[in-house]
């Protein structure tokens, strides 16, 4: 979905509602964007099904927004709170209970509809990253015998496994090349000791790691998926990263339970996944 340019370049503002679970929706407010900043912050996302952020609230489960509403006006944030203001004073009324990050919402020209719910034309990319909802990118480290039976499992799944390094080049960087192949539905991470590590105070006392690249790809996972679309498979007694706790891990176990922990992840987490498959 490209950026169009037959709308106003700034003054965009949108403001949502969450249900998280408490008594009151989590609300948040979005000023001043360029028509640009807004496509890639919240159009393009809702579009594509990708986690988005509004003033600081993680959007991902759309059946939770309760309210959400995006205008254009043509002045910014700031001159509708002091016209508010001026009119407050001049009636003599000490108004704290309007939050003015909220008045271009009601000032401007309205384009929720347009935007989020009419049929906008998806251009090819992007009309990928909707049907790539039943790929799983999987992050491996050495050991090839659980990144075949990953994968193997993934495919069983009847979900498409994405392994990087058996993609094209194209001349692309490491870093091109995972920005381009995950734009995925699920990621599962293999933690496999295939390092071992100490600290410079206690270096005798080696522990396993897994590699450096897992790790990194699993904090990039996480950062661009979410955490709930994000799994670690754990083999064995390897060190888990105090910066990552918050991520679901499993133990790789030899009874094969593993599997079905996993299938259950992927249901919650929007796949068409058949249980009965991981038995």
């Amino acid at each position: 979905m490209e950026i169009p340019e037959n709308y106003p370049k700034k003054y965009w503002h949108c403001h949502i509602e969450v249900d998280t679970g408490g008594k009151k929706n989590t609300s948040a407010i979005f000023n001043d964007l360029t028509i640009k900043e807004l496509w890639q912050q919240v159009v393009s996302p809702w579009h594509t099904h990708r986690p988005f952020t509004v003033d600081g609230t993680i959007v991902r489960d759309y059946d939770k927004v309760q309210k959400i509403k995006i205008t254009q006006t043509e002045h910014p944030q700031s001159y509708y709170a002091e016209q508010h203001n001026a009119s407050m004073q001049r009636k003599g009324i000490a108004d704290m209970a309007t939050n003015r990050r909220l008045l271009p919402l009601s000032k401007g020209k309205d384009y929720t509809h347009e935007f989020l719910f009419a049929d906008l034309t998806m251009n090819d990319n992007e009309q990928e990253k909707v049907v790539s909802n039943n790929k799983i990118f999987i992050v491996h480290g050495h050991d090839e015998q659980v990144k075949e039976t990953t994968a193997r499992f993934v495919e069983k799944l009847g979900l498409e496994a994405v392994i990087l390094h058996e993609q094209a080049n194209e001349g692309k960087t490491i870093i091109e090349k995972l920005e381009k192949h995950t734009d995925v539905g699920f990621s599962l991470v293999l933690l496999t000791p295939d390092d071992v590590g100490a600290t410079v105070t206690d270096k005798e006392n080696l522990k396993p790691r897994a590699r450096q690249n897992v790790l990194l790809e699993l904090g990039y996972m996480a950062g661009k998926l979410g955490r709930g679309k994000v799994c670690a498979l754990k083999k064995g007694d390897v060190e888990i990263p105090s910066d990552l706790i918050g991520v679901l891990y499993v133990e790789i176990d030899a009874a094969g339970a593993w599997r079905l922990q996993v299938a259950k992840e992927l249901k919650v987490a929007g796949l068409g996944v058949d249980l009965n498959n991981a038995i």
